[in-house]
């Protein structure tokens, strides 16, 4: 009935809409997606995919990542959607020993493992942004 009023097909009038909602959506400075990482059903995962290496849970309000001394991994928790381009800010805090330890920000993550890294050396004023080629196929 709208499209008719307007002298247009419904594809038409879809297509002027979804056009005017992602230019509201996606101006410069808006919040698409937040999180305080409080709430254990905001869709991060709350288990480690290997407990031997690495703990993932919520505890006290908060949600927590921790990795088992010696291990030699990079525990990994993945958040509840994708996102394209995007402003990240990251608030953490480590908890004792926290020699040689860093905080890592993947994203643009690929099927194949390609992924960039950005990580802050929290022990010293240093970060570093680099990508990693794809080379293990994910599964």
């Amino acid at each position: 009935m709208v499209a008719e009023a307007l002298g247009q097909s419904p594809a038409q009038v879809d297509a002027v809409l979804e056009a005017a909602l992602w230019t509201q959506l996606l101006r410069p400075g808006r919040v698409l997606y937040r999180d305080d990482f409080t709430d254990p059903e905001s869709g991060w995962a709350t288990r480690s995919s290997a407990p031997a290496k690495w703990e993932a849970g919520y505890e006290d309000g908060e949600c927590a990542v921790v990795q088992n001394a010696g291990c030699g991994c990079s525990p990994v928790s993945t958040g509840p959607m994708q996102l394209g381009d995007f402003l990240a800010e990251i608030d953490a805090r480590l908890t004792p020993p926290t020699e040689n330890t860093y905080l890592m920000l993947d994203f643009r993550v690929q099927r194949d493992g390609g992924r960039y890294r950005f990580r802050v050396d929290l022990n010293g004023p240093r970060f570093s942004l680099r990508r990693w080629p794809g080379t293990t196929p994910r599964t």
